[in-house]
């Protein structure tokens, strides 16, 4: 007996029993019985089963099963991947979470080499993130617990607190640990 597929355009062979449901396509790309001319949101073509596979769950638009471009809209992109929030090191950024400049812990939007505060145990000066206080400053704990480097009281060149100097600045001498 012949048959003919409800598709009669686009499809090249359906089931008997249901002349509605495709087989194959003679173009498009058949999808769950059907001849699509593309692949519906959250699915994408994969040409190694020649047909549209799912994205990962919370991924609206991807390119494979492990790349996703943009995330479902409580989730954000973070390295193709979605997350609920960006970790430590990097910055939310309207959708997406961007890394933050070397040592940042966490950054500004507009700026991200402009650290707020650094991965330990970098210490914070001058919104960036470096191994060790420069001369002139000191190394101390502020009240969020943050290792940061403070300056010297401007008669000090060295020193290991506000008011403990261990080298002074010309004509300033040494005097019980103050710059006279």
């Amino acid at each position: 007996t012949c048959k003919s597929c409800t598709d009669s355009v686009r499809c090249l062979d359906c089931l008997a029993s249901n002349p509605s449901t495709c087989l194959d396509c003679s173009s498009g790309i058949l999808y769950q019985g059907s001849c699509i001319s593309e692949c519906p949101p959250k699915t994408f073509y994969d040409p190694s089963i020649q047909t549209c596979n799912n994205c990962e769950s919370n991924c609206s638009v991807c390119t494979s099963t492990t790349v996703c471009t943009q995330c479902d809209t409580t989730y954000l992109l973070l390295n193709e991947d979605c997350v609920t929030a960006c970790p430590d090191g990097y910055v939310k950024i309207g959708t997406t979470c961007v890394e933050c400049g070397n040592g940042c812990k966490t950054c500004c939007t507009s700026d991200i080499n402009k650290c707020l505060t650094c991965i330990s145990p970098l210490v914070f000066y001058q919104n960036t993130c470096i191994a060790s206080c420069p001369a002139g400053t000191y190394q101390t704990t502020n009240t969020q617990g943050q290792q940061v480097c403070l300056d010297c009281d401007p008669k000090c060149s060295l020193c290991t607190s506000a008011t403990v100097c261990t080298d002074c600045v010309d004509p300033f001498v040494l005097s019980s640990g103050s710059c006279v």
